[in-house]
């Protein structure tokens, strides 16, 4: 027994280690497992804080996104009024100067189609003037060559009836003065 004795005391001891040490392994873990658990739910805070954060600030952005939008909006309707008002009166000086061109022009093509009108009569008199000058100098020309053919005529008579004449009286001598 005095064997078993020492080898009981140091397997007695051995246990006594492995079981102090077991407990230290055990209240270990369990420190681990305490602070894995304090950490997930610090983690778990955390995460939940942050996205309540997150929720917050994205509200706020997306207030501050849509007032914005608004603001734009509102822009934009203020500018596209304001550039069909300027449009409207761009189109009304348009329309305007458009008019006021066309009462000028029709004004200036009055003036000439009057001017047109009174040159195209007094060349119409001019022309009848000219035509009856013509006429009357066509007429005067034809009565003077009927004169000049009229007297050349006469002439051509007179000198063919003075030749006749002195033709009979050559023959008569030649026949009295023969027989």
């Amino acid at each position: 027994d005095s064997l078993a004795t020492p080898v009981k005391e140091v397997a007695e001891k051995a246990k006594e280690r492995n079981d102090k040490r077991a407990e230290a392994v055990e209240r270990i873990r369990q420190k681990q497992e305490d602070t894995l658990k304090s950490l997930r739910e610090a983690i778990s805070t955390a995460a939940e804080q942050a996205a309540q954060k997150r929720s917050v600030t994205m509200s706020g952005r997306s207030e501050k996104a849509g007032k914005h939008f608004e603001s734009v909006i509102a822009k934009v309707g203020e500018n596209n009024k304001s550039r069909a008002e300027q449009a409207t009166e761009h189109q009304k000086k348009i329309t305007e100067v458009l008019e006021q061109s066309s009462e000028k022009r029709s004004a200036k093509l009055a003036e000439t189609s009057s001017k047109a009108s009174e040159h195209t009569k007094s060349v119409s008199e001019k022309v009848a003037g000219t035509q009856r000058q013509f006429a009357e100098a066509t007429a005067e020309h034809d009565r003077r060559l009927k004169e000049a053919m009229e007297l050349a005529n006469k002439r051509r008579e007179s000198h063919l009836a003075d030749k006749i004449a002195k033709a009979r009286s050559i023959h008569q001598a030649v026949t009295i003065g023969g027989a």
